[in-house]
């Protein structure tokens, strides 16, 4: 095996790892979480953009910091909630279930990243 492969191994293996430790709901809710985030920044920024522009003259940064916050907003609620979320899976005894899914979905992950690297 050449440096590439131990390379691709070393992302499959490090993904996977990532993965065990927080768990397969972790991860799933994580991503559901980032993609709440940014609807709940498209959806309500009609609504917000007006108080951003009593404060901030420029429309353009007005506009960006609207975003911003109700992104990392709502990135904050979606945690929480997946954190708690994830525990509750832990306390009633699914850990172990939780981390063995959590290694295919991080080993399936490191190959998606290969996969993308290689097309770039």
């Amino acid at each position: 095996m050449n440096w590439v492969d131990l390379s691709a191994v070393g992302v499959v293996v490090v993904s996977a790892m990532l993965a065990f430790s927080r768990g397969f709901v972790r991860e799933i809710l994580g991503i559901v979480a980032w993609g709440g985030a940014t609807y709940v920044a498209v959806a309500f920024n009609d609504l917000v953009r007006p108080q951003f522009r009593q404060w901030i003259a420029s429309v353009e940064i007005a506009n960006a910091m609207s975003y911003v916050a109700l992104f990392v907003v709502a990135l904050i609620v979606f945690s929480l909630v997946t954190n708690i979320i994830a525990k509750g899976v832990r306390s009633i005894g699914l850990g172990g279930i939780d981390r063995s899914l959590g290694v295919l979905y991080g080993a399936a992950r490191g190959a998606v990243v290969l996969m993308a690297a290689y097309i770039i």
